[in-house]
């Protein structure tokens, strides 16, 4: 008779608040964006070093150029966060049109700005980390849904299912890829771009030297946050509650780990694997095998 073991549980289970919803790794800590505010985790031992009262429904985070930034749905701003001080430098209030709050969920740095990417629009706004300064607008897609930098270029998912490459330098739109039916998270490795889609079954992965679809890897649908480890990826199933470990030439499952309710963004840190658990509170913390 053989026996079906059930899959392993994350090691360590942190309450860190309503709706966490996505993650980022930087200056020694995990900052996930939380309903109201930001929560900073010490990435050695997963404790609750500070919480930084934000308003609204953080949404997307993002670390880099000396600072924590972080995308607001519900008022339209873009905050800057000082990570020694954990507190704000600046906030800035974008509009989807004149008098009309945008909904920006997703944030990223590179090339020198700060992008925000809209949730109820085709926009993409580039701002300057010092000050907050409009510095340009580029449309492309439809209402967004993540904003990543990586692989020389800035990338944008939409719910129309499409990629838009950006140019870090000017801003300008310079592809626009067709992955799935609803392009959601973005992750990077060397010689990728990897799209997951949550009504389509596959893992896309783009060539960024081409804006060419490489390969499609059938993981099932409800796929959120993706991450690479340095060898394998990781992929956070919002369906069914776990993170799947994937080999990235083959699709296959390496290791599937329980997590909590309706897990949503994901990095990797400190030798583990962090998940946003949108509907438990909490973040689960896997140490990579």
């Amino acid at each position: 008779m053989s026996v079906v073991r059930p899959p392993p549980h994350a090691d360590q289970t942190i309450r860190v608040g309503a709706g966490p919803y996505n993650l980022a790794e930087g200056f020694g800590s995990v900052w996930v964006a939380v309903s109201g505010g930001l929560v900073r985790l010490d990435a050695a031992s997963g404790a609750v070093v500070a919480r930084i009262n934000l308003g609204g429904r953080p949404w997307g985070v993002a670390t880099g150029g000396g600072g924590v930034w972080v995308a607001n749905e519900d008022d339209g701003t873009v905050t800057r966060v000082d990570p020694i001080a954990n507190a704000i430098v600046w906030r800035v209030r974008l509009e989807e049109a004149p008098g009309s709050i945008a909904s920006p969920v997703g944030v990223a740095i590179g090339g020198g700005s700060v992008w925000a990417a809209d949730n109820a629009s085709d926009k993409i706004w580039r701002l300057d980390p010092a000050t907050g300064a409009i510095l340009g607008m580029a449309h492309v897609g439809d209402a967004h849904e993540f904003v990543g930098f990586g692989e020389g270029g800035v990338w944008v998912s939409s719910e129309d299912g499409t990629v838009g490459r950006l140019d870090p330098a000017s801003g300008t739109v310079t592809n626009v890829i067709a992955a799935g039916d609803d392009a959601d998270f973005l992750g990077f490795s060397p010689g990728a771009v990897w799209v997951t889609n949550y009504r389509s079954e596959f893992l896309w992965r783009i060539d960024p030297a081409t804006g060419a679809v490489a390969a499609k890897l059938m993981l099932g649908a409800g796929q959120q946050g993706v991450a690479f480890d340095g060898s394998s990826l990781w992929v956070a199933m919002y369906d069914t509650a776990d993170v799947l470990r994937i080999d990235p030439t083959s699709g296959r499952v390496q290791l599937r780990v329980r997590v909590g309710k309706k897990p949503r963004g994901l990095v990797v840190s400190a030798g583990s694997v962090w998940v946003a658990n949108s509907t438990s509170g909490t973040v689960s913390r896997i140490r990579v095998p």
